[in-house]
């Protein structure tokens, strides 16, 4: 199985999700580049609609040389990616990355560690009390918001329980994947809470997970395909499922999402099936004498440092944790040190229309309306687009202040906001006890 090309075509699917979330504007906008920086406008619709299918027909089509060339070509795609850099994404070009380094024989290996890695971190991040303890824990308002949305009753004990549940299963299972134990239990598990996370509303990051799980658990002569007419009916049923149950309300167009959730479900689902359906997995196991693991090994480590000493909190595996720059949460039981720079931003008495061809208008008025403040990489880019059009949005600082839980303008010196990377959250709530589910 080409893994490498498989982890492609789910980040086709998490392109396709965004296009369906937040129109085609998507593929264009570099209001808030990730890197800090990105080539000419006129390219970036193009290279971002193409470069995935050309690395994945690089993987399928070509040998190594072909590989190797498709790795920077993925690098260009995440790079120019606007906004948010998400999880999975970052997830899946490590892997792509580490995949096309090391021996084949010892892929198995490496996506079982990068798997553990990510449970295991994203587990910890929410050992906090806002986290399992509070009534703004994105553990309990996702589930409450998702239920109330469908009609489904939710009690409160399930609720409450909600948060334990999660941090219990990703630390047993990162645990358990990186002490080299069993893989058929664990992807049974693994595979149901992926399930539920697809439906409430993240099935891309579930499918580059399922892709790893296939890395390490794959038999030495492949999945088998189980009989044509039961995975034809486990598919119409899960199509049924996704498409009722799934979150299409978050799509512009409610009736493309909502087969988008059936699509998502039956991808996901049928892959399950059909690898659990397989017969044994091969049990790949983590060597600690390989280098490979001494690598990760750093990456992790080097993962979970940049966050509790306060150095970055995306595409660090904090998601949904409730952990956030500033604010009071304890990372791994300690107050970091946010080198988060935020600032408030305000419109223009006269508003130019051509702005909104730069920025939607929704990103426009979350970031101006007084209830958010801007990261400063941000907040830099839509006031230099700003002065493109002759205004000004007036950025200026504020402050965490501890004794209110909120951010507040700045008596220091006024310093404005400065280009580079987004490290942090784009748009964080003035308000820091109300919660950011991200």
């Amino acid at each position: 199985m080409n893994h490498c090309a498989l982890l492609t075509v789910a980040l086709m699917g998490h392109q396709v999700n965004n296009v369906l979330r937040e129109g085609t504007g998507h593929l264009s906008h570099t209001f808030a580049p990730v890197t800090g920086v990105s080539p000419p406008r006129p390219l970036v619709a193009p290279l971002r609609t193409a470069l995935l299918p050309v690395c994945a027909a690089l993987f399928l089509l070509g040998g190594r040389t072909a590989g190797l060339t498709a790795v920077p070509l993925l690098v260009i795609w995440v790079a120019i990616q606007n906004w948010r850099l998400s999880n999975h994404v970052w997830l899946a070009l490590l892997a792509v990355a580490l995949f096309q380094t090391v021996p084949a024989a010892h892929i198995g290996e490496v996506a079982r560690f990068l798997l553990g890695g990510v449970y295991l971190t994203s587990g910890l991040f929410k050992v906090n009390r806002q986290f399992l303890a509070t009534a703004q824990s994105c553990g309990r308002l996702i589930p409450r918001l998702y239920s109330k949305r469908l009609g489904l009753p939710l009690g409160d004990g399930v609720l409450f329980g909600a948060p334990l549940l999660v941090v219990t299963v990703e630390l047993y299972l990162g645990s358990a994947l990186l002490l080299n134990a069993p893989l058929y239990p664990l992807f049974t598990v693994a595979a149901g809470m992926h399930f539920i996370f697809g439906m409430t509303g993240n099935f891309p990051f579930s499918l580059v997970a399922l892709c790893l799980w296939a890395a390490s658990a794959e038999p030495a002569t492949g999945f088998g395909w189980p009989p044509v007419a039961r995975l034809a009916l486990v598919s119409a049923i899960l199509f049924g499922v996704g498409s009722r149950f799934g979150t299409a309300w978050i799509y512009r167009h409610v009736e493309a999402g909502t087969v988008l959730c059936g699509v998502l479900a039956v991808l996901f689902g049928s892959s399950v099936y059909t690898m659990a359906a397989s017969g044994p997995f091969a049990d790949s196991f983590i060597s600690p004498r390989s280098w490979w693991t001494a690598l990760g090994v750093l990456l992790l480590a080097g993962n979970l440092l940049s966050v509790v000493m306060g150095l970055r909190t995306e595409w660090a595996f904090t998601m949904f944790s409730n952990v956030r720059p500033h604010g009071r949460v304890r990372v791994l039981g300690r107050v970091p040190r946010w080198r988060a720079a935020y600032f408030e931003l305000s419109l223009p008495r006269s508003f130019p229309e051509g702005l909104l061809s730069e920025i939607p208008p929704a990103i426009l008025y979350q970031a101006t309306s007084g209830v958010n403040v801007v990261y400063g990489p941000v907040a830099f880019r839509l006031e230099r687009l700003a002065r493109r059009f002759g205004v000004s949005l007036r950025p200026v600082p504020v402050t965490y202040s501890p004794s209110s839980n909120t951010f507040q303008r700045g008596t220091a010196r006024q310093i404005g906001p400065r280009p580079g990377p987004l490290l942090f959250p784009p748009l964080l709530p003035r308000d820091c006890s109300m919660p950011v589910l991200r």
